[in-house]
């Protein structure tokens, strides 16, 4: 699709009624006899004015366009054409970028192609949406009058203005998706229009949204800047799996594929290590008593991190200047005087502790947030396990460590931008001077963790 500048330098448009070629080199055609002769000529201000405008409208409201369909030779609008599936990582929104075939002919072409298809296969998409739906529940939701108002009736992504009474024209769309469990507060919804929420489905919003309108979309709502800018999408843990089973057996309808629904959703809270924050009374409902007192075998749990490999780092870093700083540093082992390898094993091992310190729910975890990997990188930095300022030697030691119970990954972007302030200086020198509302309550809670891993890791350290 031209720009508008492209397309006056260079597009020609012919009219099929009268044949006439359109163009800003063009007069104004005959056949506008409302204008004045003297407006006519191609040098003309009026007419320059004419063609600017006529080309501007060509190029911007794209949902305006019409379309033939490859299949039935119908002309059709462009919103009965399926956008394309782009790549993670590419343009995710381009306007004309549709499909050859109209929805109509497209949906007989795949009924033929899917022959083969089972009635569980088709029906596996609508059964995981229905879990994410569970998962992402919340008393919280976001008001769409309010939502609407707060975005001004435009789209977020075209700014297009919307009618509030015509219901079928725009969407409160997840900012970040359910099947992720995130739920639709108003925090994570955005005002997009039919053809804006076509376009954004379940992606992710790095997928979708640029960085500018990223950051533009966490001023308008508060979504966590962090997190709807992560070019991986992030699962939302602090979730409450007991009212999910609650919701799910509490409206059970005939034919609602029930088998299925509850295999589903034993799948995720196995895959996503919930199954532990479920009531016993859930967990026997689900059948998954068995599979939980396993897991809390904590001597089979010992043993399978006895069993666990770290993979030899070739990097090496002279730990001799690093000076070390916590709780009876005189007791300790300087970490300079630990192998690379002996850093690692204890840095793993505190890591793995502060992961299931706290309660069961997600949420009542003291490693909750990411954050919280602030607190874990100014410890291990200000203690000697980590080189202070390389962000990329502190990922590359924790991608080896294999935490296979990490429910928050380690987002170095994130981290990278958060050393910053107060946070860049040691530990020690941590102050809350100048700090204010949520600001003070972030550095509350990443003290609070910070405080809790200098414990963790000082019990782990070697001792003289």
């Amino acid at each position: 699709m031209p720009t508008l500048e492209e397309a006056m330098e260079n597009c020609v448009w012919l009219c099929p009624e009268c044949g006439y070629e359109h163009s800003i080199l063009s007069d104004i055609p005959d056949t506008m006899d409302n204008f004045p002769e003297e407006w006519r000529s191609s040098d003309d201000p009026h007419c320059q004015g004419f063609w600017t405008a006529f080309f501007r409208m060509a190029t911007k409201d794209v949902f305006s366009y019409w379309k033939h369909c490859s299949k039935c030779g119908r002309l059709l609008p462009v919103t009965c054409f399926d956008q394309h599936n782009d790549k993670p990582g590419s343009n995710a929104w381009k306007p004309l970028n549709r499909q050859a075939e109209c929805k109509a002919c497209k949906a007989a072409i795949n009924a033929n192609l899917n022959k083969e298809r089972t009635h569980e296969q088709l029906f596996e998409g609508t059964i995981n949406r229905r879990i994410g739906d569970l998962l992402s529940a919340t008393d919280n939701k976001a008001n769409p009058k309010e939502v609407f108002e707060l975005f001004d009736g435009k789209c977020f992504k075209t700014g297009k203005i919307l009618d509030y009474n015509d219901r079928k024209s725009w969407h409160i769309d997840h900012i970040m998706p359910s099947k992720y469990f995130w739920p639709l507060t108003k925090e994570n919804a955005a005002l997009l229009s039919n053809e804006a929420n076509e376009a954004k489905s379940g992606k992710w919003p790095s997928e979708f949204y640029t960085d500018r309108e990223l950051v533009a979309l966490s001023k308008i709502t508060g979504a966590p800047l962090d997190l709807i800018s992560s070019k991986t999408p992030i699962y939302n843990m602090d979730i409450d799996t007991n009212k999910a089973v609650e919701k799910l057996f509490g409206n059970v309808r005939e034919n609602s594929h029930l088998p299925k629904l509850v295999e589903g959703l034993r799948k995720v809270l196995i895959e996503h290590d919930l199954v532990r924050t479920l009531s016993p009374q859930n967990q026997k409902l689900l059948g998954l008593s068995e599979y939980q007192q396993k897991l809390d075998d904590q001597r089979a749990l010992e043993e399978f991190e006895k069993e666990q490999t770290i993979e030899k780092i070739p990097k090496n870093y002279d730990f001799s200047a690093v000076e070390s700083f916590g709780m009876a540093a005189e007791s300790f082992v300087p970490a300079n005087e630990l192998t690379e390898e002996q850093r690692i094993d204890v840095l793993r091992k505190s890591l793995i502790q502060m992961m299931n310190h706290g309660g069961y729910r997600a949420s009542d975890k003291t490693f909750c947030k990411q954050r919280h990997w602030l607190s874990v990188y100014r410890i291990a930095a200000d203690e000697g396990f980590t080189i202070d300022g390389d962000y990329r030697y502190f990922k590359h030691i924790v991608d080896g460590m294999n935490l296979t119970n990490c429910k928050v990954p380690l987002n170095i972007d994130s981290l990278e931008r958060s050393i910053k302030g107060i946070y860049s200086e040691s530990f020690v020198d941590w102050s809350e001077d100048g700090l204010a509302g949520k600001s003070l309550d972030e550095y509350n809670d990443i003290k609070r963790c910070a405080e809790v891993f200098l414990t963790i890791l000082s019990d782990n350290r070697p001792k003289r």
